[in-house]
Formats: C-alpha cells, sequence, structure tokens
C-alpha cells in the first residue's frame, strides 16, 4: 500500500506517522496469527512466548530496515522471525530483501526453501519462481540427494528447517563448504567450487551408525539373604492425581479478540488512506492560502489524522490483549481428549501486507 508511506500532510504529521499504520497493525496481526496457526497446527507446537516476542520484534527491525533501504539488514531480521516462528509472509519478505540487495544465490536458496515448505501457497509460489529464474544466471544450481533424510548448511547458513530426502540451494561462483547432517550427530562436509550457470546433483550416502555402547561389566550380585515372610498389612489407599490445570477460556475468546483486531486493522488502514486523500495536500495548499491553521480544509485534514491516531492505538491494544489472552488464558484443546487434527491456520504476514490463510 504505497499511499501509506507517503503522507500529504508533511508539515503537520507527527514524526514517524508515515510509517507506523502498517507497522503497528502488522505488528498486531502477526502476533495473533502465528500464535493461532501454531497453536491448531497438527504437527507443530504451539511456539513460546519469547519465541512470538521475538519473531514480532525481528519483523518490525527487518520493516523498518527495508524502507530505509538497508536490504541485506532487512533480510537477516526476516529470516530471524521465518526460522523462530516460521509462516509463509516472513520468508516472502526476506527473499525481496535479498533480491534487492543482488544477493542472487541466498534469495534463491530461501525460494526452494518456500517451495518445499508451502507448496500450495500462490504467493510464495510467484515469489519464489521470479527469484529463482532472477539468479539462475549468477549462480550454481546444487540438489543434494540422500537415501535417508538429511539437512543442509552452506557456508554456515541454513539451508532446510527439516530433514529431507532431497535438498535443493544455490552457491555464488566460488569455493564453498557444504555440510550435510543426518540423525545421530552424523555429518559429511563437501568442498565444492561453484560456476555460474551450473546445475549437479549429487548423491551423498551417509555415514554408518555409532555403534551401541558395550554392557558395563559387573560381578553377580549375591544372592538375597533369607528373610521371614513379612505379615501382612491393610495397603493405604492412593488419593487420585488431582486433574491438570485449565485456563479459564476457551478458543472462541480469542478468536472473537482475533476478529476484533483484523476489523480495526481494516478500519485504521481505512482512515489513514482517507486521510491521505481528503481534503488532499492540493487541496489545502489552494484553499488556505493566508488563512493559517483557522482553514476549514486544514482543520478536516488534523481532524483525519487525529482519528487515524486513535485507530492505531485501538488495533495495536486489541492484537497485544488478543495475543495474551490466546497463549495465556486459552485452554486450545481438552487434556482427556485426543488433540484436533485436520485443521491448521497460517500466519500471512510480509511487506506490505497482512492476513490469515486457513485450510482443512
Amino acid at each position: 500500500m504505497p499511499s501509506l508511506t507517503t503522507f500529504p500532510f508533511a508539515g503537520t504529521l507527527p514524526s514517524g506517522m508515515r510509517v507506523r499504520i502498517v507497522r503497528l497493525a502488522a505488528l498486531a496481526l502477526l502476533v495473533g496469527t502465528q500464535l493461532a496457526g501454531a497453536a491448531l497446527a497438527a504437527d507443530a507446537p504451539a511456539p513460546s512466548a519469547s519465541a512470538v516476542e521475538f519473531a514480532a520484534s525481528e519483523h518490525q527491525r527487518g520493516y523498518q530496515a527495508y524502507m530505509d533501504k538497508k536490504f541485506e539488514e532487512a533480510a537477516l531480521h526476516f529470516e530471524n522471525a521465518f526460522f523462530s516462528v516460521p509462516n509463509a509472509g516472513e520468508l516472502r519478505g526476506a527473499i525481496r530483501a535479498r533480491r534487492d540487495a543482488k544477493q542472487y544465490a541466498r534469495a534463491a536458496t530461501l525460494a526452494a526453501l518456500g517451495h518445499r515448505k508451502f507448496p500450495d501457497d500462490v504467493a510464495m509460489k510467484k515469489a519464489a519462481d521470479q527469484a529463482i529464474a532472477e539468479a539462475k544466471s549468477h549462480v550454481q544450481e546444487i540438489t543434494v540427494a540422500c537415501a535417508t533424510e538429511c539437512g543442509v548448511v552452506a557456508d554456515g547458513k541454513v539451508v532446510t528447517i527439516e530433514r529431507a530426502n532431497e535438498v535443493r540451494f544455490f552457491l555464488d561462483p566460488g569455493h564453498h563448504e557444504v555440510v550435510v547432517t543426518w540423525s545421530e550427530d552424523r555429518t559429511k562436509t563437501l568442498q565444492l567450487d561453484a560456476k555460474a550457470g551450473a546445475s549437479d546433483t549429487m548423491k551423498v550416502e551417509a555415514p554408518p551408525k555409532p555403534p551401541p555402547p558395550p554392557p558395563s561389566a559387573s560381578a553377580p550380585a549375591p544372592p538375597p539373604a533369607p528373610t521371614a515372610p513379612p505379615t501382612a498389612a491393610p495397603t493405604p489407599s492412593t488419593p487420585p492425581e488431582p486433574p491438570p490445570p485449565r485456563k479459564p477460556l476457551g478458543p472462541v475468546v480469542f478468536f472473537t479478540g482475533l476478529g476484533l483486531t483484523l476489523v480495526a486493522t481494516g478500519a485504521t488502514v481505512y482512515s489513514g488512506i482517507d486521510t491521505v486523500n481528503n481534503p488532499g495536500a492540493d487541496a489545502v495548499k489552494r484553499d488556505c492560502v493566508g488563512q493559517g491553521t483557522s482553514c476549514q480544509e486544514y482543520q478536516k485534514g488534523r481532524s483525519a489524522q487525529l482519528r487515524t491516531n486513535i485507530l492505531i492505538g485501538v488495533s495495536g491494544g486489541l492484537g497485544l490483549a488478543t495475543a495474551v489472552v490466546g497463549l495465556f488464558f486459552t485452554q486450545w484443546s481438552t487434556p482427556s481428549q485426543p488433540p484436533r487434527t485436520g485443521v491448521r491456520i497460517a500466519p500471512e504476514v510480509g511487506l506490505g501486507q497482512v492476513g490469515v490463510h486457513g485450510s482443512w
């Protein structure tokens, strides 16, 4: 939404107003949607409070660095946020920042990770395809194939989140050290000389598993001394274990708060756009010549600005309160029942966009 980052009332808006609308709205949704997606995912535990807080902080730093055109710094922050609480929006932000920094190999490697991690995400597929197509003439494509699932670290940077039988990544021309890892702390180091425009598939065999430790040799224990048969005694009854503590609120409270946050965020964005366009800088300059701050058009712009500031505070407060409720006060599943499966909610937060993606 480029119109939200360039306000015409440059002389009347407070410092930082040009980015706060998008940033605060995105952060409010980031915390809520990351927590909801991880809490309901069947294949991953809910993220810790510190992980969510770290991801939100890194997203904010990445956004600010990107707005300042510090693209490599922005990419590092977006990658930190993604590896802390994985979601497609953060990964797209990292890919875009790497491309803008002309770091084609890392951009394409993150794109390959996006293909593997989010195969059904249309926006991710488009961003990843563009990054790989742009990089191919500048870098070498490598595919590591393993008979058993493996992970890859190239030049000290993570290539995969989880192990797989095939790992695709890209290297700048020159010498590189690639470490392939397996379970039980098994590794194999490869020395590669990459060439621009080349492509190679490497089959890598895992080292043998380490042998189990030998059983400790010990002398046989002497036979126990005979004892008199014990007299029967009444067995004291063991009190039943208390049920595990339950949190006071059900998921409906969290999702109600998340819905209110979405509504407030939408109202904030709409208000920001209205502040830009109604009456607009040209109208103020044209109609308020010689009238000072008492001009009706000037006062109308100031009122719209105040309304937007209030909506920013409301949406940010709702997002924070919703995150606290979901993390500390919501009982996501009944202990005596199996966890829910089949439902997944994934956050969609990236440069200039926020949202929620759900699937059955």
